[in-house]
């Protein structure tokens, strides 16, 4: 935020957080850094389970991911 005078805030945001929790948490935190209420209604979670990945998709992932990098924003390695 420092090159942008503009940008208070920077919040990273996980599609599966969204997906597991609806966007109530989300727009809520939205909400408390603007002080703007939203003029939308949430969505509601989703029962959706992970599917099951290919042992070789799983291997190429591990392999070519910067794992540091995902480890800041919530996502670790699969085994």
């Amino acid at each position: 935020t420092e090159n942008y005078s503009y940008v208070t805030n920077v919040t990273a945001v996980r599609y599966e957080m969204v997906v597991h929790y609806g966007t109530r948490p989300l727009l809520t935190r939205i909400e408390n850094l603007t002080g703007i209420s939203a003029q939308c209604s949430p969505s509601s979670p989703q029962e959706n389970k992970a599917p099951r990945l290919d042992k070789n998709f799983t291997r190429w992932i591990n392999a070519h991911v910067d794992w540091d990098t995902e480890r800041l924003i919530g996502y670790k390695q699969a085994s």
